[in-house]
């Protein structure tokens, strides 16, 4: 079910209203601030069972991890992906996914600052968010918050 935003309307009264955990209305929209709710039109109202069910990370968990750094590109009319994606030494698929699919002359692009200690590694059969060490801080750096796939290349902090 969706239910309208009332103009002028937080997060947290979105929450209040509906009655549940903000973190569960955040998890519930595929989101990790409130902030990205106040500005849409319609939300989604969880049910009893979304923080069983969802793939999205529990907000509440991202409050505790680290947040990589972020470095700004603004798309050329050459760029495609794969361009971008050998500029900034990042898998392709992280670069994808913060564009969302689409790479767009003009757009302004917010990628992972690759570091030193930073490597690509490759997920093996049956590995998971949680056979990391800290899992909420990998996914914000790959931009990805759903399921592992054998194969799939990720980009990871060496500690």
């Amino acid at each position: 079910m969706y239910i309208k935003v009332l103009e002028g309307e937080s997060a947290g009264d979105i929450a209040l209203r509906v009655g549940c955990p903000l973190c569960m209305l955040l998890r519930a929209n595929g989101v990790l601030s409130g902030a990205w709710l106040e500005v849409r039109e319609k939300v989604r109202v969880p049910d009893e069972d979304e923080c069983r069910k969802s793939a999205f990370p529990c907000p509440r968990n991202f409050a505790m991890g680290d947040i990589p750094f972020r470095i700004g590109c603004i798309v050329q009319k050459e760029d495609d992906a794969e361009t971008i994606a050998k500029a900034f030494q990042l898998p392709k698929r992280i670069v994808l996914a913060c564009v969302h699919g689409e790479v767009t002359e003009g757009k302004l692009l917010l990628l992972p600052e690759r570091e030193e200690h930073m490597t690509i590694l490759t997920v093996k059969p049956g590995q998971t968010w949680e056979s990391f060490a800290q899992p909420q801080a990998l996914m914000m750096l790959n931009s990805y918050f759903g399921p592992l796939y054998p194969g799939m290349k990720l980009l990871s902090i060496r500690t």
